[in-house]
């Protein structure tokens, strides 16, 4: 029965196939006055609508904006708000190509008849993720749902929002059951049409900021609605509420005989109160109860608690001195010094006390920020051996000098080379994280049971250590300054000289206090792991030049227009390096970070994203460029059938895993899909789709027996081709064996044949690394060509300056 209703579905898709663009053709009548809106409410659907909250159900809108764009309607352009949504809408494979090209324009304001709805639904029936035997039983639902109001309309007729939306729940409740579309009930606050500084779309509600793409919310400003939405975009206006609404959290800003003018997520809102608030409630947190613009309650929130910042999550602050806190619903951040404006979850810095927390029932409502972070310390995450894990098993510590333990409100003091080993059942740990500290400012916390580069570390400042999922975090707390003269060496070898290691150490700092205010560790209680996830820290001990280096360029950083930058460096390049959105699939160009060649003559022609023109420039030293006698500047690898299929089943359901959306599958229809695969077989053909600036590889084509894979960015290609069973040779014929990955994605790709047959490939590269920003070897060799570190600097970082954090 299940197969017959299967069948029964396909035969009514295919004849949708046939006569929905014909429908939609003859019977749309575009609503007079709507180029932009639609109606919200009462009235009809119309397919702009349509398109977008059906491709909602199937993408993300960052996926929608990714996509590439196939439609050749002539009734809709990039700038039309519902030109990514018809595009999606295409992309799902709701209408073929045949049916495009017969029908030039989709009409997007014109409405939707009940016959051209039918036909969408039949097709969605089989485009869910649910499994066979489950999408055949909605299905069969879904298309009695479809009949039963099909039953009292003609075909010509217009979809009302009422049997809209009705078919719309079944969709996301039954059918797309991870699509993250949800109802929410909204008390809007203000509109874009209100505020010339709003962005197109934005619109304030007591939930927060939400965007409504192609929905007028003019009419509904201080109403209360209940709505579609997912995440962050309404979908869909259902209908009206009489309902008083809660804000809650508000910053009250002003108060006057008859109004309070308040701070709500992120924007300045005045209420009239119609009788006089006797007392002084301005400066300070509190909930607003209010029904169509009318203020009717307001209540105070005073309770406020004030301490360091050790560890955020997403429903907590943990503060010295009262543990962790629960974080409310409507948990909001005020910074209120230099105006008033609402900052983000991660501004909550990790280490420091510049907030004040308001407490109600033990729940942190909001933190008050009154003044800017002076910040002169990191807190670095430490990393299990190999970098492998943060959990750590157990921690056995001591120091060069005598040292103190402090947990609780207790202090004990050990002699230096006294060890004491902790684990997680420590009596130490009962009240929670504890901290070593050396007596002596010259003294240094040895970790007897971690090792880098084969030796015992000894670091500078605090160790803190806390109790996580079984094991232990270890956090070491310390200057940055004094950070930085053990991240220089472990990141440039400081045989390079302090010259180059003054480059390194501005680099360094940029991209350290960059994520310092990014607290992208903050779940841990610190601001960056000690991994090349972030800066090698410690790795190879401080020394006389690296110190040297960071003390000769104290507090130095680069900006681009009055802003600090990301710093990205890597080993070396292959003569050119690549735009930062390229190689990491972005949208947004970096203006600093783009791809140049690396030697004192340019060539204003060359073009390394040509295939022919970037495979002359690996094989043939037609350029001087500064790094071409270093031994990563060329390298070669043999890859064997065997090998890269071997290297492929390795790697690629890993890499699916981390992103899926860069590891696409060819389907029958011979497009690409994201759907989870482990192998391709033996490889058939591999070939280049994608090369960007600079040459480096974003995308390529792997043909094998089972499957066709497009693997896209640097990092895919790299890795899903990684040397793991082969020795790379590098142009002083030296041979490096088991790299994880390639060593770049700037090379080509030749066949190897025994006769006839193709058994392999060969790979003709350059350089190391993600080949962004200042390449290492590269700022050593213009150092030796006489150039300053300043001069280095701004040959890498265009447009950039050097400026002072302290």
């Amino acid at each position: 029965m299940k197969k017959k209703i299967s069948l029964i579905i396909l035969g009514l898709v295919i004849i949708a196939g046939i006569i929905i663009w014909d429908i939609w053709q003859e019977s749309d009548t575009a609503p007079s006055g709507m180029e932009e809106y639609v109606t919200g409410i009462n009235g009809n659907v119309t397919r702009a609508e349509a398109a977008k909250m059906i491709s909602l159900l199937n993408y993300t809108k960052e996926e929608l904006q990714e996509l590439e764009r196939v439609i050749v309607y002539t009734d809709t352009t990039k700038k039309k708000w519902y030109d990514t949504y018809i595009n999606g809408f295409y992309t799902m494979g709701l209408v073929s190509e045949t049916e495009q090209k017969e029908n030039t324009e989709f009409r997007p304001m014109g409405y939707l008849t009940y016959k051209e709805l039918a036909d969408i639904m039949k097709r969605l029936a089989i485009q869910s993720e649910l499994d066979e035997d489950e999408r055949n039983s909605y299905a069969e639902k879904l298309l009695k749902k479809v009949a039963s109001i099909q039953d009292s309309k003609k075909p010509e007729e217009f979809v009302t929002h009422q049997d809209w939306f009705e078919l719309y729940r079944f969709l996301y409740k039954k059918v797309f059951t991870k699509s993250n579309v949800s109802e929410r009930e909204l008390y809007i606050i203000e509109s874009w049409e209100n505020e010339s500084e709003f962005e197109k779309w934005k619109t304030i509600t007591n939930r927060g900021v939400f965007y409504g793409d192609g929905l007028n919310f003019l009419p509904f400003v201080d109403s209360k609605l209940k709505v579609i939405c997912k995440e962050d975009e309404i979908l869909g206006i259902e209908e009206t509420i009489e309902e008083e609404a809660k804000i809650s959290n508000v910053w009250i800003m002003e108060q006057k005989e008859n109004s309070l003018t308040v701070f709500v997520n992120g924007y300045k809102k005045k209420f009239q109160t119609g009788n006089q608030i006797k007392k002084n409630i301005e400066k300070q947190v509190g909930d607003l109860t209010v029904q169509k613009g009318n203020l009717l309650k307001v209540s105070i929130k005073p309770d406020k608690i004030k301490g360091r910042v050790l560890k955020t999550g997403k429903d907590f602050i943990e503060i010295e001195g009262y543990g962790k806190k629960k974080l409310s619903e409507d948990f909001c951040i005020y910074k209120i010094y230099n105006g008033v404006e609402m900052e983000p979850a991660n501004s909550i810095l990790v280490g420091y006390e510049n907030s004040e927390f308001v407490v109600v029932k033990n729940e942190i409502c909001a933190a008050i920020m009154k003044e800017k972070v002076e910040a002169k310390t990191i807190r670095v995450l430490l990393k299990t051996n190999g970098f492998k894990d943060v959990i750590h098993a157990s921690a056995v510590v001591t120091s060069t000098s005598d040292f103190t333990l402090t947990y609780g409100k207790k202090q004990k003091t050990y002699k230096a080379g006294e060890k004491v080993t902790i684990k997680p059942n420590s009596r130490f740990l009962k009240k929670g994280r504890i901290k070593f500290k050396s007596n002596d400012s010259d003294g240094k916390i040895k970790i007897f049971s971690m090792k880098r580069n084969e030796e015992i570390p000894a670091y500078r400042g605090n160790l803190e250590i806390d109790k996580e999922n079984g094991g232990l975090l270890l956090i070491n707390e310390l200057p940055i300054e004094e950070y930085l003269y053990a991240v220089i060496p472990s990141e440039m070898p400081t045989s390079y000289g302090v010259e180059a290691q003054k480059v390194q150490a501005i680099c360094a700092r940029s991209y350290a206090y960059k994520q310092l205010f990014s607290n992208g560790c903050r779940e841990y209680g610190a601001h960056v792991d000690d991994s090349p996830s972030y800066q090698v820290y410690n790795n190879v001990p401080e020394n006389k030049v690296s110190i040297e280096a960071v003390k000769e360029t104290y507090g130095q950083i680069l900006k681009y227009h009055g802003t600090i930058i990301t710093a990205y460096y890597f080993s070396t390049s292959c003569g050119h390096t690549a735009n930062a959105n390229e190689v990491w699939n972005s949208a947004t160009e970096v203006p600093y970070l783009m791809g140049s060649f690396q030697g004192e003559k340019q060539d204003k022609d060359l073009d390394l994203s040509k295939e022919d023109d970037f495979k002359t420039f690996i094989k043939k030293k037609v350029y001087e460029a500064y790094e071409e006698d270093n031994p990563w500047y060329r390298w070669k690898v043999t890859l064997s059938k065997k090998e890269i299929k071997k290297v492929i089943d390795t790697t690629l359901s890993k890499r699916y895993e981390a992103n899926p959306d860069l590891i696409q599958t060819l389907q029958e229809d011979g497009t690409y899909k994201s759907v989870p695969i482990g192998t391709v077989g033996t490889v058939k053909d591999i070939k280049i789709t994608k090369r960007q600036t600079g040459g480096i590889i974003t995308e390529i084509i792997i043909t094998g027996s089972k499957n066709t894979i497009k693997v896209m960015t640097e990092y895919n290609v790299r890795t899903i081709l990684a040397p793991l069973f082969s020795k790379v040779i590098r142009q002083d014929d030296s041979k490096v064996e088991h790299l994880s990955m390639l060593p770049s994605a700037f090379f080509c790709i030749e066949e190897k044949k025994k006769g006839d047959k193709v058994v392999g490939y060969r790979l003709s590269g350059g350089g190391y690394g993600h080949g962004v920003g200042m390449s290492q070897n590269g700022a050593k060799a213009m150092i030796d060509l006489g150039k300053s570190y300043e001069e280095v600097l701004k040959h890498f970082y265009k447009g950039a300056e050097i400026g002072v954090i302290y």
